[in-house]
């Protein structure tokens, strides 16, 4: 019983870090291509929807939000100071201050 329960508990912390590791790399090639907002949209469900440490995303959001991407075009994100700092404590938070580029933005 305890096995089962074990390999049920894996199985679906996988499919958690699939889904959060699948959005980062949807982000990824979001700012490849330059889809500012679209990345945005992708690095802030993988920061804030899931619950695997998905770090990277939260860091990701805050360099978008901290320096405002995409110029004038409809993809463009405004410069944001406190999204920017919500989404590096997160970051710090997630990597339990391994991320350390994170937790200095947040005086951490």
């Amino acid at each position: 019983m305890k096995k089962l329960i074990f390999a049920i508990f894996l199985a679906c912390l996988a499919l958690s870090l699939a889904q959060g590791g699948q959005e980062y790399g949807d982000g990824l090639k979001a700012v490849s291509r330059g889809e500012w907002a679209n990345a945005v949209q992708y690095f802030t469900a993988a920061c804030y929807n899931y619950n695997d440490n998905e770090a990277g995303s939260c860091k990701e959001l805050g360099v978008i939000y901290e320096y405002g991407k995409g110029g004038a075009g409809p993809q463009r994100v405004k410069k944001n100071d406190a999204l920017s700092k919500q989404a590096y404590a997160q970051c710090c938070k997630k990597s339990g201050g391994l991320m350390r580029e994170c937790c200095k933005k947040v005086g951490k």
